[in-house]
């Protein structure tokens, strides 16, 4: 962590430092995260994010880097349907949320696309899990203890994690100092967002403390869409 903040700083003050324009990026918009629990797919969750980010822009190169720092919602979701007794259906919904702060460092490659400038970017991606959430809209499920020790725990959640991301979009002008973004982006993560070790817990169904709970690991995927601004500040040069 200390070296991705370490980069970034750099890579900001190379930014802010050089002869070329400088960029000033707000964006925010949905998500949808994806995990996977033990290598099973879970069902999404709808989320969203907020970035700022300073790239550097030049009048000849099409090529930019940039920097930035943001918050996003990562997580999945359980939602399943069931008939009672009294013929009904009712759905019962579970998220799993985990509050991320991201640092990115990457670069863009520019393209004209029927005069407007679009772009693909990648970059390395650090973040730090501020807490985590499970939501339940269920109360006979809110209120059993036993599947609640399924869930994801705090104590196990892993403050750093690491990846990459992959986005692709386009910019438009709105006035000489002032641009539009529209852009899309895949986010997944290298590293394991939760690990817990197995463990013996109680069972509803013996009454003992023999059950055997599985090892627990969590991997984070999100998909996100991007709306926002870029203020552009002219160098003197």
């Amino acid at each position: 962590m200390r070296y991705l903040v370490l980069s970034i700083a750099l890579i900001i003050g190379s930014l802010t430092g050089t002869a070329q324009h400088t960029g000033y990026s707000l964006k925010f918009g949905p998500s949808v995260g994806v995990q996977q629990f033990n290598n099973f797919d879970q069902g999404p969750l709808f989320g969203y994010h907020v970035d700022l980010q300073v790239e550097n822009i030049s009048e000849t190169d099409p090529r930019t880097l940039y920097a930035g720092v943001g918050y996003h919602r990562r997580g999945s979701a359980n939602r399943i349907t069931f008939t009672t007794l009294s013929g009904g259906r009712r759905q019962s919904k579970t998220e799993f949320i985990f509050n991320n702060i991201a640092l990115i460092a990457g670069g863009k490659q520019l393209y004209a696309v029927n005069g407007l400038q679009a772009h693909v970017s990648l970059a390395l991606r650090g973040e730090v899990n501020v807490n985590q959430t499970n939501k339940v809209n269920d109360v006979e499920l809110e209120n059993n203890e036993f599947l609640l020790l399924s869930f994801p725990q705090e104590q196990f959640v892993n403050r750093f994690v690491y990846g990459i991301d992959i986005g692709a979009g386009i910019d438009f002008p709105l006035s000489p100092t002032l641009d539009g973004l529209v852009e899309i982006r895949v986010s997944p993560d290298f590293s394991r967002q939760y690990f817990q070790p197995s463990f013996i817990g109680f069972d509803p169904f013996t009454g003992n403390n023999d059950r055997v709970f599985a090892e627990r690991r969590i991997n984070n995927i999100s998909f996100e869409l991007s709306v926002g601004i870029r203020f552009i500040q002219y160098s003197e040069y």
